[in-house]
């Protein structure tokens, strides 16, 4: 390219992010809790998630377990991750075993789409 060069240690800097990018992409390297997160999961709550009792200040807690496809047989399989599911929803609630979609907002999962 015309007009734009790369300094050495630049080049060697941006091969070195494109090779530790692509081995946690293999899995090949520890990841943090947060890069390795989904930002929609499927699970089923441990316990009853009941309506917030106000969407700002009171929201309502609960344990889900978090399930995923298994790719040899097919089925929905518990991971044997944990996480709490935030309910900000004043007009919903969630039976405990039920199905959940979850999406991770501002740092909290929330309920996305549940049975009905």
């Amino acid at each position: 390219m015309e007009g734009f060069y790369l300094s050495p240690e630049f080049n060697d800097q941006v091969t070195r992010t494109v090779r530790q990018v692509l081995r946690q992409l293999r899995g090949t390297i520890p990841q943090t809790r947060y890069q390795r997160v989904p930002r929609l999961r499927q699970g089923k709550l441990q316990s009853e998630l009941g309506a917030a009792s106000d969407t700002d200040s009171s929201p309502s807690t609960a344990t889900i377990e978090f399930w995923a496809k298994n790719q040899s047989t097919g089925n929905l399989e518990a991971t044997g991750e944990t996480d709490t599911c935030v309910n900000r929803w004043e007009s919903h609630s969630f039976a405990a075993s039920q199905l959940l979609f979850v999406i991770m907002l501002d740092g909290e999962w929330q309920p996305f789409a549940g049975e009905c």
